[in-house]
């Protein structure tokens, strides 16, 4: 149904204020006990201060206030050095956030106070004065300082409702909403009106759906018609199938689309028609209707046996299910080498694990497997691989062995220790057909042991990437990325931390890269790129020190805003990743034609 309409939920903070509560997030050496004050007046600079206790002297560090608001549109971070004040510009013209600066060093003390401050826009809608601010901060070791959550929401206040409609078929759509955004709504839905579908005759309640609009946010629609049916509330419909039958109850009015959705349907009750034993329900959507429940029924032929087991036999396993006896027909059907009986009739009594398989018309389904337990005089057995310097191996059921050598042809019986590999270096774990799941524990020879912990370092386009790693793993490091030197990027003149990306190599694991640059672009800290295309412009405003590596990224973006181009009308955003660079928030807008 078209009968899209603005709901209730939206207002407008106008010369107003906001609430103001905190909680704190668990920073390691500090606890936010206080945070002042509770309301922000929109439209004034308001200072707000946290107060708590610091059991570490600050002389440095960093910070990272991020906002996120109207449900996600907004989400930016806002980051500097802890000992500097710096002033924001928050997007959309919300207004200001400043940070005001620690006054370092900052002694240890049961009471501190750390401030900021902000002005809000005088008018902002409900969807974007509902907001979260985190803030963050890290000292000159790179440790937690700070950790507390602000969440921002609009005083409750009377505003006038607006009622719209529309009209859609035998439908009607209506919404309740503040009249404020009355012809917004409109400019959105061309065909609403002023009033309420009761006027238009339209009583009877059928439904509701909630629809997400830019800005505006989530908004609900109830739907009505004009109770031509009424008179009786609920109607059944079935369909027999493969000796099933489906019933659906449903409001009467909703009968004509069931049958236009589904031909087969024909008035009535599976009941009517001798389907008395229950099977199962399922649930589908439909337009219009909604979902839908199917309740499905058999004849109850074979009720006189309650359970009926089914066994299968494949490479010295057997599989075995119990299940509804109405149900074996369309097992067999679908597996064809299913016999009547069970595991233990042909032998096979040790159990070795359980799968779930799902069925058309039966639906899931467990199967339990079993050997024939010969092995079982031992219950463990160890299995070695050596490959590059390390050995793995895996302690698994002594019945799984011929399998486990099948999938990898070079496994040993015995353990890594007895081929000298005992400094144990990780775990992984592997899935394998029959087997399942099984734990693979690595070691070498330790031979380097003597050292814990090497730092390497690599140069490129003007940034240099270090990470702190496991002495026993240099060799493997070289291995992947040859450019790898020993020794840190301070070093080299690297001084000035730009990020960290994660990345995963064989036998190492995940290893965290810390990137670097000598700091040469701080005299600027923020810059703005555009690209126009399809009459849409997107603009991004990074840090300048990645301006060139955003350009080689993507040719076409130029130096400057889209508002300098004459499109003002924000239409979203959208995030992107880049190598280097990382996440980066592109927002959109066009020229605002349509804006009435």
């Amino acid at each position: 149904m078209k009968a899209a309409v603005f709901a209730s939920v939206v207002s407008t903070a106008s010369a107003g204020s906001l609430s103001l509560s905190f909680k704190d997030c668990g920073a390691k050496h500090a606890v936010t006990k206080d945070v002042q004050p509770t309301t922000l007046e929109l439209g004034a600079d308001t200072a707000i201060t946290g107060t708590g206790s610091l059991d570490k002297a600050v002389s440095g560090g960093t910070y990272d206030m991020e906002l996120k608001a109207g449900g996600g549109l907004i989400d930016s971070h806002f980051t500097g050095n802890n000992c500097e004040a710096k002033d924001f510009t928050l997007p959309l013209g919300l207004g200001t956030l400043s940070w005001d600066g620690i006054s370092c060093p900052l002694a240890a003390a049961d009471s501190v106070s750390i401030g900021f401050h902000t002005k809000l826009a005088a008018s902002l809608p409900a969807a974007l004065a509902t907001s979260d601010i985190h803030l963050g901060a890290n000292d000159q070791d790179g440790e937690s300082v700070l950790c507390v959550d602000l969440h921002l929401a609009k005083q409750m206040s009377v505003a006038d409702t607006c009622s719209l409609y529309s009209i859609d078929g035998d439908t009607c759509g209506q919404s309740d909403l503040n009249c404020d955004y009355v012809k917004y709504a409109k400019a959105a839905e061309k065909s609403l009106q002023d009033g309420t579908c009761a006027d238009q005759g339209f009583t009877v309640q059928t439904g509701t759906q909630t629809k997400s609009y830019p800005i505006i946010g989530d908004i609900t629609i109830t739907t009505y018609d004009k109770a031509s049916f009424g008179v009786q509330d609920t109607c059944s419909l079935y369909q027999i199938s493969d000796g099933t039958c489906g019933q659906s109850d449903l409001d009467c009015s909703y009968v004509k689309f069931a049958k236009a959705a589904e031909k087969a349907l024909q008035d009535g009750t599976c009941a009517d028609q001798g389907y008395t034993h229950k099977t199962g329900t399922q649930t589908k959507s439909y337009p219009i209707i909604g979902d839908i429940v199917i309740t499905t029924y058999d004849q109850g032929s074979l009720l006189v046996q309650d359970t009926c087991s089914l066994y299968q036999i494949a490479d010295g396993s057997c599989g075995q299910s119990d299940l509804d006896c109405s149900y074996v027909k369309f097992a067999k059907a679908a597996e064809k080498a299913l016999q009547d009986g069970t595991c233990a009739d042909q032998g096979y009594t040790h159990k070795t694990g359980t799968q779930t398989k799902s069925y058309p018309i039966i639906g899931d389904i467990v199967i339990t497997t079993y050997d024939q337990g010969s092995l079982l005089v031992q219950d463990t057995c160890s299995l070695y691989q050596i490959a590059d310097g390390s050995c793995g191996q895996s302690d698994l059921d002594c019945s799984y062995v011929k399998f486990a050598k099948a999938a990898e042809k070079a496994l040993q019986d015995g353990t890594c220790a007895d081929q000298g590999y005992t400094h144990k270096t990780g775990t992984q774990t592997k899935s394998y057909p029959i087997i399942g799941d099984i734990v693979i524990t690595t070691y070498d020879q330790g031979s380097l042991l003597a050292q814990d912990t090497c730092s390497l370092y690599q140069i490129s386009d003007d940034t240099c990437g270090q990470s702190d790693l496991d002495c026993n793993y240099v060799k493997y490091a070289k291995a992947a990325e040859k450019g790898l030197q020993d020794g840190t990027c301070a070093d080299q003149g690297y001084t000035h931390k730009t990020g960290t990306q994660t990345k995963s190599y064989p036998i190492i694991g995940d290893i965290t890269i810390t990137t670097y640059d000598k700091a040469s672009l701080r005299v600027q800290d923020t810059c703005s790129l555009y690209q126009i295309s399809d009459g849409t412009c997107g603009q991004s405003d990074l840090d300048c020190s990645y301006v060139k590596f955003a350009k080689a990224a993507e040719k076409a973006l130029q130096d400057g805003t889209c508002a300098d181009q004459g499109y003002t009308h924000k239409t979203g955003t959208q995030t992107k990743s880049y190598p280097i660079i990382g996440d980066i928030v592109i927002t959109t807008y066009d020229q605002g034609s349509f804006v009435v």
